[in-house]
Parts: structure tokens; sequence; C-alpha cells
């Protein structure tokens, strides 16, 4: 018996689902502050809407904005030594960051530039074949080896064409 006809099967519903679940997911963690993970598992084992509907009825979990005034709070309060400590803590921290960031960031170049490289030999090879020419590859392993219209050994040189 079919409900909606052929626009409707299980994988259909099955990837509006997981949707919804991870919809309710992202929700909690920007909008409610909570723990995004556990709500999408709410979510998908009872149901995205009812999951959605409990988070809009719950209070929002500690504000970051609030946060930050308890912690300018506390930091006034300090005494100077005391201030200097944290200063030189949360200097220590942000330059830790910083080199994880240029770490980061240098892996992620070489990363795509390999890439690039590789992509770059598979096209060169690539072209070479469809031409009908001998690709790079077929020209090196036949150094050595008697040209088979030639007859005779080929140099390095020749093989690569130069």
């Amino acid at each position: 018996m079919e409900i909606f006809g052929h626009f409707f099967n299980l994988g259909t519903f099955v990837a509006f689902w997981l949707f919804f679940c991870v919809l309710v997911g992202m929700f909690a963690h920007v909008r409610r502050n909570t723990n995004g993970l556990g709500w999408f598992l709410v979510a998908f084992f009872f149901s995205p809407l009812v999951a959605f509907l409990l988070l809009a009825v719950l209070k929002t979990k500690g504000n970051l904005a609030d946060v930050n005034a308890q912690t300018q709070l506390l930091y006034d309060a300090m005494l100077p030594e005391e201030k200097a400590r944290v200063d030189e803590a949360r200097a220590k921290r942000k330059h830790a960051e910083q080199e994880a960031q240029q770490a980061y960031y240098h892996q992620r170049r070489l990363a795509v530039w390999i890439i690039l490289g590789v992509m770059g030999l598979i096209w060169l090879f690539s072209v070479n074949a469809r031409a009908g020419e001998q690709t790079p590859i077929t020209k090196l392993a036949s150094m050595g080896e008697p040209h088979e219209i030639v007859g005779k050994v080929l140099t390095k040189k020749q093989a690569i064409g130069r």
C-alpha cells in the first residue's frame, strides 16, 4: 500500500530524519549553549520534533557574555601581583595558540601543494596517454632496453627526448 506514491521510500525518510536530528543538535549547541551531540541523540531516538519542542521550552544554559562579565569582575577584584600572573599566563596561552595556528595553516598549505602536484602529474600523464604518445613513465621504463623501432639501447637523454 503506497501512501505517498513513488516519492516516499525508507531512504528518503531516514535522510530527512537524520537531517532534522542534526538541525536539533546544532540548535542546541549554538542557540542554547548545551551539548549538541546529546540533543542529537535525543532527537534520533525519540523524535526531532519532540526534541526541538523540549529545547524551545528549556532555558538557555549559561550565556557566554555572562561568563565573560563574571570573569572580568573577578579579575578586577584581584591584587596587582595576581593580575600580573594572570596576564603572564594569558600571554603565554595566546602565544601558544598563535604558534599552533601557524603550524596548522602551514600543514594545510603543504597538503594543498602536494594535492595540486599529484593532480598535475595525473593530468600530464593522462594527456600524453590520450594523445597516443609515450608517457614519461614509459620512457623511463624503456631505458636500457632495446627500442622496438630503432633496435638499439637508448641513453637517458634519448629516452627523455632531449
